[in-house]
């Protein structure tokens, strides 16, 4: 079975949405009202998504053509935030003719790309499952704990912008996203960390559909110089914003970024 939501209007045009690691589909609605139609995905063992431990990116690509098929969507662009940027890449590769632009927040890149930081690790711990259980296992209460949860997820204080942009309420759907997909057990999330350290199975040169990346100076998750690589894209344009965080973009500049991905498919050649 395949967990999604779909958030928007059924004539505005149609955009998979691929969550951040460790949420779920309940993440697409933190964002406010688009001109576009957002259709988040549960991936596997997240959410109402069954789990399948060995998937690969290419997996996923097909259970994303499976559900545009079951939608009706002849053409639809990508956008993946943080953990869901691997997929979203995979998307433009695998299913590039049906992929009418991409458009990549604050996304994970590729393990060679990443030497060091929080994100390092997790790609460490998805290379060595037998660590990455006890450790995901623990975050997993942490996250559904009412009492801990926020401070282990957001800290003390938040950088830039993500401190004004991740008000109460935001906090609270976030965690309540990560509840929702984490509800099955931790083994969806110790999937993508296997898929996020190790080689994705194609090369960002070898895309070929419009793309815009997006990312913050001062992300506390994702290294800011560590997005460069997504560069690799034949003529992507990649967006480094001064004083945003991990979440401000996502949340703060969804519309200027939503409006941006709309005028790329409506250019010539897309």
């Amino acid at each position: 079975m395949i967990g999604f939501a779909v958030y928007g209007a059924a004539d505005a045009t149609p955009v998979i949405y691929c969550h951040g690691w460790p949420t779920s589909r309940l993440e697409a609605g933190l964002a406010p009202a688009l001109p576009v139609r957002l259709i988040a995905m549960d991936r596997p063992g997240y959410g109402l998504s069954d789990p399948n431990p060995k998937a690969t990116l290419k997996d996923h690509t097909n259970d994303i053509l499976l559900l545009a098929r079951h939608l009706g969507l002849k053409r639809f662009a990508v956008v993946g935030v943080s953990g869901g940027g691997p997929l979203a890449a995979a998307c433009a590769y695998y299913l590039h003719d049906l992929v009418s632009a991409l458009t990549l927040i604050s996304p994970v890149p590729p393990p060679h790309a990443v030497t060091s930081g929080s994100l390092a690790t997790l790609m460490r711990f998805g290379r060595w499952p037998a660590l990455a259980r006890p450790a995901m296992s623990l975050a997993r209460e942490f996250i559904l704990s009412p009492d801990r949860a926020e401070a282990i997820v957001f800290g003390r204080q938040l950088p830039g912008k993500d401190g004004a942009v991740m008000t109460r309420e935001r906090r609270a759907a976030l965690l309540a996203s990560m509840r929702e997909g984490l509800k099955q057990g931790i083994q969806g999330a110790v999937t993508d960390a296997s898929i996020y350290g190790r080689p994705w199975g194609f090369r960002l040169e070898d895309i070929r559909v419009s793309t815009t990346v997006w990312q913050g100076t001062v992300d506390h998750l994702i290294p800011a110089a560590s997005v460069w690589v997504y560069g690799a894209i034949p003529g992507s344009r990649v967006n480094v914003l001064e004083d945003h965080g991990h979440y401000s973009l996502a949340l703060g500049e969804t519309a200027s970024i939503m409006d941006e991905l709309v005028a790329r498919i409506g250019a010539p050649g897309n």
